[in-house]
């Protein structure tokens, strides 16, 4: 299907703004900019389309007001307690002549981890919409701890796409889109209009591009275009501070770089196990479990762990990795870090007599894995 029938059946919109769009050179915030997104966002609800905004800035703010570079998580949170009060009062006021209302959502990992609030977060932006209140969402950096940080909003806005059963993820930067080579260094770098998938080799282009600002560069944006493209979402990276860029895309001007998604949609289940869950250890496994599980869609068999890391309990999620410390996958345990390290390498015929128990024969079942391609 091409880019403009993708665009000409979206309803659903969510828009990404990063620090680097919202801010100006003085690191404060850039009203000019604000005021045009708002605007846009403004004309496309009144036209009909359903949309929430996923904005970065308040550390920025924050930053900008009292003058000083965190040295520490602490004074993050104490620039983001400040910072988030004037992003939100200037949205409001850009918002409120338009003769549209907003809402605060402070979000962290947590929220989509446990799956009653994620639930209750849904019902939330469901009723704000139906009132015709367009939802501003942010995470909780004043707050947030690393145990529940999503790393960045390019990752919170994709998890959040799939929580709104988004048709469409607008992320908005400082450049027009995915380049072959960084085009702040490179005069000569060439916009990649389209992308329908991601490698090895495009996130390696991605690392030359980092942020100025923001926790995250283009590394981030194509990992969270990743997540997003795996729930069948498609993508569009582009420029922020261009006027009217988001009216423009909609229309299905040909700006920025789109991201098709993937054919085989993950199913919630296994994206929830890969994405909205923080990993308790590793699991290191063998070519053959390798082979049995990506190729012939088997579940992973204690015979075929050869190395346990980290400290987890059965029902925790950890990483699957091969012996080479390729990521395979993540899944579900049955057994514990402890009892996998007694039982690793060994045939499940032997776990009772090893354990004293056995609750399966599978350290992690098929149904209970997600695999990355």
């Amino acid at each position: 299907m091409e880019r403009k029938k993708f665009i000409n059946r979206c309803k659903r919109i969510v828009v990404k703004c990063g620090s680097a769009v919202l801010t100006q050179e003085n690191n404060l915030l850039d009203e000019k900019v604000i005021k045009n997104i708002v605007d846009n966002i403004s004309l496309l609800k009144k036209a009909g389309f359903i949309i929430s905004l996923v904005t970065s800035g308040a550390v920025a703010a924050g930053r900008g007001i009292l003058k000083i570079e965190p040295k520490n998580i602490v004074e993050k949170q104490a620039l983001a307690s400040v910072g988030q009060i004037v992003l939100m009062q200037k949205y409001r006021d850009f918002f409120n002549k338009n003769n549209l209302e907003i809402a605060q959502i402070l979000l962290t990992h947590d929220d989509f981890k446990d799956r009653r609030r994620y639930l209750h977060i849904r019902e939330n932006i469901e009723k704000l919409i139906s009132l015709n209140v367009i939802p501003v969402i942010n995470e909780n950096d004043s707050v947030v701890v690393d145990e529940i940080k999503f790393g960045d909003n390019d990752k919170l806005a994709a998890m959040y796409s799939g929580l709104f059963n988004a048709d469409l993820l607008i992320i908005l930067s400082d450049i027009d889109g995915f380049y072959d080579s960084n085009p702040k260094e490179n005069k000569n770098a060439k916009l990649i209009e389209s992308v329908k998938k991601i490698d090895t080799k495009l996130k390696k282009l991605a690392e030359a591009t980092p942020s100025k600002l923001g926790t995250g560069g283009m590394l981030s944006k194509i990992e969270a275009v990743d997540r997003a493209t795996r729930l069948g979402i498609p993508v569009i990276i582009a420029n922020g501070k261009r006027e009217d860029v988001i009216h423009k895309i909609l229309k299905g001007e040909f700006f920025g770089t789109f991201f098709y998604p993937k054919e085989n949609r993950l199913k919630s289940r296994k994206y929830w196990i890969l994405y909205s869950t923080k990993s308790r250890g590793k699991l290191i496994i063998d070519d053959g479990a390798v082979k049995a599980i990506k190729e012939k869609g088997k579940s992973l068999l204690p015979i075929g762990i050869v190395k346990i890391e980290g400290s987890f309990q059965e029902g925790d999620v950890v990483d699957i990795v091969d012996i080479n410390g390729n990521l395979i996958g993540k899944g579900i345990t049955y057994y514990s870090s402890k009892d996998l390290d007694n039982i690793k390498k060994m045939d499940s015929s032997k776990i009772k007599n090893i354990l004293g128990y056995k609750f399966a024969d599978e350290a992690i079942h098929r149904n209970n894995m997600a695999i990355l391609d």
